[in-house]
């Protein structure tokens, strides 16, 4: 007999691992049939939470500050798209023109004006399993 699971995390590890046949399109979960439009479905595949299993939960922060000088958190967001209001009324804010403005590859937005910065980055967030297996950084 097996130990049933402990966490959340394990036992989407152990549903993935006895589903493991089946392909990422496949629906795993179905939220809503015919709504809103007549035939939808919605809901998470295969593939999602496979996705889910492999990346570690992330957080976007916006910051601001002065360069040499630190800065402040302005906000904590749950994803990107979220965060882009604020981002955009920080932008606004700023006293000085921007002269510098960069997308990295991991999404994040980072603009330079003068010597201010505005900062929208992702940052991985520690789940419990991670700390007790000495992965919090």
């Amino acid at each position: 007999m097996t130990t049933p699971p402990t966490s959340p995390r394990e036992s989407l590890a152990h549903t993935l691992e006895v589903f493991a046949y089946q392909p990422d399109s496949a629906m795993a979960v179905v939220a809503t049939r015919n709504i809103p439009t007549r035939g939808a479905v919605t809901g998470l595949t295969w593939g999602d939470l496979r996705a889910l299993a492999v990346n570690p939960p992330q957080v976007w922060l916006l910051m601001q500050g002065e360069d040499h000088e630190g800065g402040d958190v302005l906000g904590v967001f749950v994803t990107r798209d979220v965060a882009r209001g604020e981002f955009i009324a920080a932008a606004r804010r700023l006293h000085f023109e921007i002269d510098g403005a960069e997308e990295r590859e991991d999404g994040s937005l980072h603009l330079h004006a003068c010597c201010d910065w505005l900062s929208l980055t992702p940052h991985a967030v520690a789940t419990t399993e991670a700390i007790e297996a000495g992965e919090s950084r």
